[in-house]
């Protein structure tokens, strides 16, 4: 296949990120690693987010459907569905609560599939889930600081407990703190807040965050759910992603939200994973756009041409 550049779509700390469109007519995003000035760990990380968002499928998760190497240069990059917004555009349009928690559940059944993998994302945060509005779809998106399992990883990669990895607006207290403990429990933290944001328009900072039941009364069973996610001890939050949903269920006193079924993929052996579902798209704020300009990708030793 062969990708024309449109624009660029956005930059991040791992990538520059360009809307592009295959010979076919498809609208995809590509993300593109320059080589120059990148550490050896970031390429590592580049690699290993490339490789588990290939082989995980779920429709609330990022996959990746084509990558390789640029030519010349040998920067790397990958391919994926294209997003228009993110979950920032959806609180700054401040979308009506029934929807908002439908986004929220999104979220929660794409992140599931992650945990059960042992895959903690440790940057959650608006910008990084991917929002289609024109199908209420929401994907968990950027891996790029994640901790994979050990089998997850081509290299063995260990973090520094002092490396700044995470937007700290999000990052729970043990991620700003040296040598503490980094699990499920400190993604549950930043889903708390990005919760509250989505009622609210405003994150959890400190105490005096305004609750949900502020924005709409009718919703705020929610402040209980939101008020033990966002606990400072990481030991007095919910233990998982299916305890959250347990504990919406529980204050909301209703039937049990409905959640997407999850399919856990990291296996191609199975029927799921070789059918294959929609390929996702990454994305990052807004840039300004770019000309359309000629390159060559190199995969598998087979040239592949962009115009």
């Amino acid at each position: 296949d062969t990708y024309t550049v449109v624009r660029q779509h956005g930059q991040g700390g791992s990538g520059v990120v360009l809307e592009v469109t295959s010979s076919g007519g498809d609208r995809l995003a590509l993300k593109r690693l320059a080589l120059g000035g990148t550490t050896s760990e970031r390429i590592k990380r580049f690699r290993q987010e490339a490789g588990w968002c290939e082989r995980t499928r779920h429709p609330n998760l990022v996959r990746v459907v084509d990558r390789g190497i640029v030519e010349p240069g040998g920067d790397l990059f990958y391919v994926m569905r294209f997003f228009p917004a993110t979950l920032r555009n959806a609180i700054k349009a401040r979308v009506e609560p029934a929807l908002a928690l439908r986004l929220f559940l999104q979220v929660l059944d794409g992140l599931e599939v992650a945990h059960r993998a042992d895959v903690v994302h440790r940057d959650i945060k608006p910008e990084n889930l991917l929002y289609d509005p024109s199908e209420v779809l929401v994907v968990v998106a950027d891996f790029g600081i994640a901790h994979f399992a050990e089998e997850e990883l081509l290299t063995t990669i260990e973090t520094g407990p002092a490396e700044r990895l995470a937007n700290f607006g999000y990052a729970a207290p043990e991620q700003r703190v040296r040598g503490q403990t980094i699990d499920q429990r400190t993604d549950i933290f930043a889903l708390g807040s990005v919760l509250n944001e989505l009622f609210t328009g405003k994150a959890v900072h400190g105490p005096g965050y305004p609750p949900i039941s502020s924005a709409d009364p009718a919703y705020g069973y929610l402040d209980s759910v939101v008020d033990r996610m966002v606990q400072q001890d990481p030991s007095a939050r919910p233990a998982s992603i299916q305890e959250v949903r347990t504990a919406i269920e529980d204050a909301r006193g209703k039937p049990p939200v409905e959640k997407n079924e999850t399919v856990d993929t990291s296996s191609p052996n199975t029927a799921e994973g070789r059918a294959g579902l929609r390929a996702e798209a990454f994305t990052f704020s807004q840039l300004s756009p770019t000309r359309a300009r000629p390159f060559v990708f190199l995969v598998s030793n087979a040239p592949r041409a962009y115009t």
